[in-house]
């Protein structure tokens, strides 16, 4: 029996920004619409000289996040800053009123769980009546992206050209897109979900993806601090892996990480 290997080097996280771990498809911020079913929209307070504006950032503690909460905040728009962890998510929120942003507010929030999402949204309603921004797309694509039982080609082609739509119109910041780098983003991140569909659709083949890492070559201008020796390893183990080896698999470097 022969086993074909397809790699698809150059491949990266699905996070936000890049898009799951480190974004990373980095989708970030969502206008939703005021008669959302979670969060209720009430008249504002009747003062429309000056009109409040309402954010919510996940998994804001640190990173990109957290960078996110501060440049929204000091646009003066009033930033609920929230994380799983609530000693973490305070701490953050302390440092950022040391810095004179006030406007940031903590509360704890688990996206996986229900009585947890319930929570923030009866604070929202009860504190601020309303929400203008939210930031929770990108876990929402990388939960679409990552159903085995559905993904299919279709699918992708369906989220592609949704983001075309989007791109074309210039609403990709009201449709949760990421707005680092885009395209490339999405590219990606489709890129490591098709891994996974060719992998369902060819079961006697090892068909993984690779990031090799930030690698010194001429796609960067020479920017990356790997050696291309070193960034090489990656798509070599692919190729050699056994017969019975993973597949449908994502490869940071030489190890198998989540997509």
């Amino acid at each position: 029996m022969i086993l074909l290997r397809i790699l698809f080097p150059g491949s990266c996280y699905f996070n936000a920004a890049c898009l799951p771990q480190q974004v990373h498809l980095t989708p970030r911020k969502q206008i939703i619409p005021r008669n959302h079913p979670k969060i209720t929209a009430m008249a504002t307070n009747g003062d429309h000289s000056r009109v409040e504006r309402y954010a919510v950032v996940t998994g804001a503690n640190k990173g990109i996040g957290l960078e996110t909460v501060r440049q929204i905040a000091s646009k003066g728009v009033t930033v609920v800053l929230t994380a799983r962890d609530e000693k973490r998510g305070t701490d953050a929120t302390c440092m950022l009123h040391n810095m004179g942003l006030t406007n940031v507010v903590f509360h704890q929030l688990d996206v996986l769980d229900p009585v947890s999402i319930e929570s923030l949204a009866k604070f929202i309603k009860d504190r601020f009546g309303r929400l203008d921004i939210l930031r929770i797309r990108g876990e929402d694509l990388r939960n679409e992206l990552g159903d085995l039982e559905t993904l299919n080609e279709e699918k992708l082609d369906s989220i592609l050209k949704r983001f075309l739509k989007d791109l074309k119109e210039n609403t990709l910041e009201a449709g949760g897109w990421s707005l680092m780098l885009p395209a490339y983003s999405i590219s990606k991140a489709t890129l490591n979900a098709y891994t996974r569909v060719l992998a369902k659709r060819h079961p006697n083949m090892l068909i993984n993806c690779v990031h090799p890492g930030y690698v010194n070559t001429d796609i960067n201008w020479h920017t990356g601090p790997m050696p291309v020796e070193e960034g090489a390893r990656g798509p070599v183990k692919c190729a050699l892996l056994p017969d019975g080896g993973p597949t449908g698999c994502y490869f940071d470097q030489t190890e198998v990480a989540s997509f």
